[in-house]
């Protein structure tokens, strides 16, 4: 199975308990994590049912919030970019400081 960062097979690992709403991109992680929801993939031979639209739908709408707030995030260019400071946290202050900003932009737009 081909991932795409070892870090994140290994937190698939440790944490079972966690329901992990991947991208069709991820196909074969459901044999590592026995939480994940992928989208059912159709092929020309064989169409997807109704019921399995219907699910896809379900995970896409799940996914597409997470998928906005990672982009909102990175709206904030430290975000993007390499961080050379070697100050303790400094990196969770700063994701703290962009989630926070988004956030607020968010109630008040």
């Amino acid at each position: 199975m081909k991932l795409k960062n070892r870090a994140f097979f290994y937190w698939c690992e440790t944490r079972a308990e966690v329901t992990i709403w991947a991208d069709t991109g991820f196909q074969g992680i459901d044999k590592q994590h026995p939480n994940t929801q992928i989208p059912k993939k159709g092929t020309r031979k064989r169409p997807l049912s109704p019921e399995q639209k219907q699910e896809n739908k379900i995970i896409s709408g799940i996914r597409i919030t997470v998928e906005h707030a990672i982009a909102g995030i990175k709206r904030l260019g430290c975000m993007t970019q390499i961080l050379r400071n070697r100050r303790p946290f400094i990196d969770d202050t700063f994701l703290l400081l962009s989630a926070g900003l988004w956030n607020f932009h968010l109630r008040t737009a």
